[in-house]
């Protein structure tokens, strides 16, 4: 029995410091992440305390079989569960760690499953592994050997900056404003410098694809910046890392200047503001009529018979009263001066006259046409009845 009590003592305080170091794993933040160290120390916690149980259990064996014993045995259980107590606690925890661990990487598989294309070639391959914390490196070691080509992606950016090049020499004028040209080649570099084409050992080959994108007057203040130099200075040697830096500080000027130009809110000069409201002036109104006529404008239908001529050259209106044709405008929502559809005729700017009293309209809706019809109509009484 004392060979066995020696074993046992070694083996608590073996015990004892394995809890000891798992209660300072658990008490930092980074060591309680790592799922690997926590399950390596549960696995000797449990190792340990079996063979402490083992042990216990052949020393009670002993002590119960001499009745004069009794108070060693009660000291000695106690003593037991003791350590039993702490060994189903450390274990409870870790468990909880542990499961909490493997839900995150049931999060991030589902995270993985949901931000693939549905039913593309990444989407089918993730689902065909089921999810499980030992499939989840090797689904996306998968997913780097299928679609992390490097060789590939380097051709894809610099076939992007070719055609960038292509498109500066073709649009000219029309090409992208510089921030976002800027932001394009910054995109594409970053891309390149990720897979390994970093700017310090393919500058010779990135240089001239970056200046040939740049447009000419943009070029030319890079080579007066670079030429005004002092020449004894290694800086001023032609190196991609400071032709972008130039390309930000230009980016940066011009939105500062920009900013100048636009004030209080204010995106164009007083000119321009005076120009447009003189222009304003000759313009209709936008009405829903004018939205109509805008709609309809292929359509020279004359608004007396709805035929295809002009209102003004109907051959109907002899048998239309003044009073009718002038009802017949207004019902259609059309200008008294123009006959056209989409302002009054207050705004109306045409320069139509009359050929009968000389004023701003057609003839058709002349007062003094009236006046003349009438006065013929009673000289014509007139002589019926002498």
């Amino acid at each position: 029995m004392d060979a066995l009590k020696t074993k046992r003592k070694s083996l608590r305080t073996s015990f004892t410091a394995t809890t000891n170091k798992l209660k300072e794993c658990l008490a930092k933040k980074e060591d309680a992440k790592d799922g690997d160290k926590l399950r390596a120390l549960n696995s000797q916690l449990e190792e340990k305390f079996l063979r402490l149980d083992e042990i216990k259990n052949k020393i009670s064996s002993l002590l119960l079989k001499n009745t004069d014993t009794a108070a060693e045995y009660e000291t000695d259980f106690q003593a037991a569960e003791d350590y039993r107590d702490n060994f189903l606690e450390l274990k409870s925890k870790l468990e909880t760690l542990l499961n909490k661990d493997s839900g995150s990487f049931l999060e991030s598989s589902f995270e993985l499953d949901v931000s693939m294309v549905p039913d593309s070639r990444a989407a089918r391959l993730i689902s065909s592994f089921p999810i499980t914390t030992e499939n989840y490196p090797k689904a996306v070691e998968q997913l780097k050997l299928r679609f992390r080509r490097e060789d590939l992606l380097v051709q894809i950016y610099v076939r992007d900056l070719l055609s960038l090049v292509l498109k500066n020499a073709t649009t000219g004028k029309n090409a992208p404003d510089l921030a976002t040209l800027y932001d394009m080649l910054e995109t594409k570099l970053r891309a390149l410098e990720s897979l390994g084409r970093t700017k310090e050992k393919f500058a010779d080959f990135l240089e001239p694809l970056v200046e040939s994108c740049l447009p000419e007057n943009v070029l030319r203040a890079w080579e007066r910046s670079r030429i005004s130099e002092s020449t004894e200075d290694a800086t001023s040697q032609r190196s991609l890392e400071k032709l972008m830096c130039f390309l930000r500080h230009e980016v940066e000027s011009e939105e500062m200047i920009r900013l100048a130009r636009e004030g209080f809110g204010k995106d164009r000069g007083s000119g321009a503001i005076r120009k447009d409201c003189q222009k304003s002036v000759h313009k209709d109104e936008p009405t829903a009529a004018t939205l109509i006529s805008s709609t309809t404008g292929a359509k020279l239908n004359c608004i007396f018979c709805d035929r295809p001529h002009l209102s003004q050259d109907c051959q109907r209106l002899s048998h239309m009263s003044y009073g009718d044709r002038k009802s017949q405008v207004i019902r259609k929502r059309c200008c008294l001066v123009c006959l056209k559809v989409g302002h009054l005729a207050k705004r109306c700017h045409s320069s139509v006259r009359c050929l009968i009293c000389k004023r701003i309209h057609y003839p058709l809706l002349c007062p003094d046409l009236r006046k003349e019809k009438e006065s013929n109509f009673s000289s014509k009484d007139r002589t019926a009845d002498n």
